[in-house]
């Protein structure tokens, strides 16, 4: 069941009605992410039709922001990472990633074949 955002206490108390459409509202959009025309009752569908043809096409704009940032992500999480403390990351990480060795001991370490490797 999607989750019901409440409205603001002055829409509730007011109008009850209003409160009603904004829940069925936020379901519609909480199931599909897509407002259907057919799916607003109760109102003139020519005068929403703009808006929400608007609103669809900022969804699939945000949807489309999200994929990028996701292939993004991806990339970034692919590549070699540096790391640095006091001791070096209890588990292992992936060949290539480095490791700054500070406080009393200062060395830096590269992973190779799965093993922290001293470098200077």
């Amino acid at each position: 069941m999607p989750q019901k955002i409440p409205p603001p206490v002055g829409i509730a108390k007011d109008d009850p009605a209003l409160n009603r459409w904004l829940v069925e509202l936020t379901s519609i959009l909480n199931a599909s992410g897509i407002v259907s025309i057919a799916n607003v009752t109760g109102l003139e569908a020519a005068t929403l039709e703009q808006e929400i043809t608007t609103i669809n096409g900022e969804i699939l704009t945000i949807n489309n922001k999200q994929a990028t940032f996701n292939t993004t992500l991806a990339f970034f999480l692919l590549q070699n990472k540096v790391f640095n403390g006091p001791l070096a990351p209890v588990t292992l990480q992936r060949d290539g990633d480095w490791y700054a060795q500070t406080g009393a001991a200062k060395h830096i370490y590269v992973q190779v074949a799965g093993v922290w490797t001293l470098i200077v």
